[in-house]
């Protein structure tokens, strides 16, 4: 066998043998993004539900010292 022949033969090899994990790492990444945006539209709830209750108790002071 030519050495031409050899070369070719190998990375024809290496390159079949990559596919796999090219996938794999694709998918393993496209589930870490989801990840992210879900956690990332946790933390915009947490955000609203501070603010809401920030707002709340803020109502809740004013109401108590027009009272006053």
């Amino acid at each position: 066998m030519k050495l031409s022949q050899l070369l070719e033969e190998n990375l024809f090899e290496f390159y079949n043998d990559q596919e796999p994990l090219k996938t794999f790492i694709n998918e393993e990444e496209q589930e870490r993004k989801a990840q992210i945006d879900s956690l990332k539209e946790k933390i915009a709830d947490q955000n609203l539900i501070i603010f809401n209750q920030t707002e709340v108790i803020r109502l809740l002071l004013e109401k108590e010292q027009s009272k006053s």
